[in-house]
């Protein structure tokens, strides 16, 4: 994991890191989906309180937190994304960040990590850094929010993970308050 990026996230000390073999049951929410809250603050707000209510259940790989970086720093988003993003991780929002040991843009490391769960992965996720994810909710059996529709959340992604391995997909955390 990249350790200059944790110290920027972890500005309010709120955000703990977990090593890919311990911990389970988490939530693990995608880029696509903070960056979805990024531009709904109110909805971020409401998010922001559920992560309150209930500590440490959220959790983000630290493949998608180096992610999240990427796009805020390349300043492919607004100013207006850009000071939520700003205050999201200012205000502490109490999540889990899985240490994953692969990182964005490395294809062939990202591929290995997911076959090493389960090939059929990249087989219905035809986007690498999605399996990533797809991979980490499979071996922490952690559920996935997201607003993807092209690569994670499909019926036939969200079967498979669900009936093999019982991981359920979610657009939404209205579930979750």
């Amino acid at each position: 994991m990249d350790e200059k990026i944790l110290e920027r996230a972890n500005e309010s000390g709120s955000i703990r890191v977990f090593d890919i073999n311990g911990v389970k049951s988490l939530v693990l929410v995608d880029s696509s989906f903070l960056f979805y809250m990024f531009e709904r603050p109110d909805k971020l707000k409401e998010f922001f309180y559920v992560m309150k209510k209930h500590p440490y259940r959220f959790g983000l790989t630290s493949f998608n937190l180096e992610e999240i970086f990427f796009v805020y720093e390349k300043k492919k988003v607004s100013p207006e994304i850009r000071r939520e993003f700003r205050s999201f991780f200012k205000l502490g929002p109490m999540i889990a960040v899985v240490d994953v040991l692969v990182s964005p843009g490395s294809a062939d490391p990202e591929k290995k990590f997911v076959e090493f769960f389960d090939p059929e992965i990249l087989k219905l996720c035809r986007d690498i850094s999605d399996a990533v994810l797809v991979g980490t909710a499979i071996h922490t059996l952690s559920d996935i929010l997201t607003k993807d529709k092209h690569h994670i959340f499909t019926t036939v992604l969200e079967n498979y993970v669900e009936s093999s391995y019982d991981v359920e997909i979610y657009k939404d955390f209205e579930l979750f308050r």
